[in-house]
């Protein structure tokens, strides 16, 4: 049984997507569904200076992977996700 409430990170839109879904398949739910939305077409967490992230990495390399992502050069889609998923793990809990 799930007694905490759920937060879900995503991009911009998702939580205009699934709270039909969730109105009408999840009614009984004994917790709340909360949606944190996240713009995808700005890197603002990763290019934020007060970054968790810059405890245990690289700033310059971590941009440098990430313009070569932004400008098409290589699909980073995996490391940006990872790096995303790192962030909100060290400020939820450390």
């Amino acid at each position: 049984m799930h007694i905490a409430d759920l937060h879900i990170h995503s991009p911009k839109g998702l939580e205009e997507l699934f709270a039909p879904l969730l109105a009408f398949f999840c009614k009984t739910l004994t917790y709340k569904v909360f949606f944190h939305e996240f713009e995808t077409k700005e890197p603002v967490v990763i290019y934020d200076d007060r970054s968790r992230l810059w405890e245990y990495m690289d700033k310059n390399v971590v941009r440098s992977l990430v313009d070569e992502h932004l400008n098409g050069t290589a699909n980073r889609r995996l490391l940006i996700w990872g790096l995303l998923n790192f962030n909100q793990l060290l400020k939820t809990w450390f």
